[in-house]
């Protein structure tokens, strides 16, 4: 069923993201210090993910592969997984064309 998030605004779209990491983080029982430690993002920067988003992509990685979800996330994007050998001819056809 599609959620139609085209017709949400950016910021609720991150707003729901936050709502959704910080509800996994404590499900799991894992602190925001905690969180902040294992990611080695300082506890502001896990505070304002989960209360309005507006953090890198990177923080995002992390903070997802902490919490065991990244492969949803990736595979949300992404769609498939691209087998290992894949990505290592695109890295190295990315670094010869640099």
């Amino acid at each position: 069923m599609s959620k139609a998030y085209k017709l949400y605004s950016n910021t609720e779209i991150l707003q729901r993201i936050g709502k959704a990491l910080k509800d996994r983080r404590k499900f799991k029982g894992i602190t925001q210090e905690e969180l902040s430690f294992q990611t080695g993002y300082d506890r502001g920067t896990i505070v304002r993910l989960e209360s309005s988003g507006k953090v890198s992509l990177v923080v995002l990685i992390e903070v997802s592969r902490y919490l065991d979800i990244l492969d949803g996330v990736v595979d949300a994007i992404v769609g498939e997984e691209l087998p290992l050998e894949g990505i290592k001819e695109m890295n190295r056809i990315f670094k010869k064309n640099k």
